[in-house]
């Protein structure tokens, strides 16, 4: 995986040679004039390295004013709206996709190329991190209700499980969209970062006073890099989604791999099995979670739940997993 190193360097440092290489956005506060009306010709919109805009080394992140128009963010989340459900988080020793308390969002996942608006996102997104988009998964939209949050969180995996060369490897970068302007809160904030350019600032909310951060204003995107030039974790990628104080708010993230991301079905037995991975499973049916959390107990994202039987899922002549 020689070209991740380059990559990055290229991605961050080439791409991006028209910035300012500020370490705070104070000079780039106003907003981005959006640029036409509708949804974009396809094709027709390309990186402007003049919106990308430096905001630290350790993390690298840039953040790119107006990546998205606001007709794109308005298309993804009405798309998005109808299918939104309890957000998950991926379990390092399983690789499956847990409930966790640390993240109080809801969302979903488009698979990858889901149509043309989808598809274009993903070109720009490639063009601009230099990361092919057989690398990177399908975008997540999430959704933010007053006081939802995403706590400190590494978007790399700790594990070997999820980090396999036929799963592409490690997570190397995030992109974060967000299609939303939030009122008050929200904001994205790297609290390891040795800079504290808001500390004590009362237009950050208190979390975002911790280390550098950005504002969930719509059509911005950010862009940092979980892995340094050696290709080793980097801590400093520690970064929380702050609570939402006042308004909602609406974010799309696309997460990229060292090799190419396998988009398959995963099964979590053998063909022709199909079976609850959890005793409890029977009980949790009864009590609705086959409706009420639909992606941890029967999937999402190309991927079986773990209550396939319990919640009617299992195709007719399916057998149950044989007992070790």
């Amino acid at each position: 995986h020689g070209w991740a190193a380059g990559a990055q360097s290229s991605g961050t440092n080439g791409m991006l040679r028209g910035s300012s290489g500020a370490d705070t956005i104070s000079d780039h506060e106003g907003a981005i004039e959006d640029e036409g009306d509708g949804l974009p010709t396809l094709n027709s919109l390309h990186v402007d390295p003049s919106r990308v805009t430096h905001l630290s080394w350790a993390p690298r992140a840039y953040l790119y004013r107006g990546f998205l128009r606001k007709a794109e963010c308005d298309y993804i989340i009405q798309q998005a709206a109808p299918k939104m459900e309890k957000s998950t988080v991926v379990d390092s020793s399983t690789g499956k996709s847990v409930p966790s308390r640390i993240r109080t969002s809801d969302g979903m996942f488009f698979s990858r190329q889901h149509d043309d608006v989808i598809a274009d996102v993903e070109r720009r997104i490639a063009e601009w991190t230099h990361v092919p988009v057989s690398n990177g998964e399908g975008i997540q939209v999430l959704h933010y209700a007053v006081g939802q949050k995403y706590e400190q969180h590494m978007d790399a995996f700790s594990d070997s499980f999820n980090t396999e060369e036929e799963k592409g490897g490690q997570r190397v970068a995030t992109v974060l969209m967000y299609l939303s302007d939030v009122e008050e809160g929200g904001e994205t904030v790297f609290p390891h970062t040795v800079e504290k350019p808001h500390a004590k600032d009362p237009e950050w909310s208190p979390c975002a006073q911790a280390g550098v951060a950005v504002k969930a204003r719509k059509g911005d995107a950010l862009l940092f890099w979980s892995m340094d030039n050696v290709q080793t974790l980097d801590q400093r990628s520690t970064h929380a989604g702050c609570p939402v104080i006042k308004g909602e708010k609406w974010s799309a993230t696309k997460w990229m791999h060292v090799g190419a991301f396998e988009v398959g079905h995963h099964m979590k037995f053998g063909p022709g099995v199909c079976d609850d991975e959890n005793d409890s499973c029977v009980m949790w049916a009864h009590d609705g979670e086959c409706a009420k959390n639909p992606m941890f107990m029967t999937g999402g994202r190309n991927e079986d739940g773990f209550c396939m039987r319990a919640c009617g899922k299992c195709a007719t002549g399916t057998k149950r997993n044989p007992k070790s």
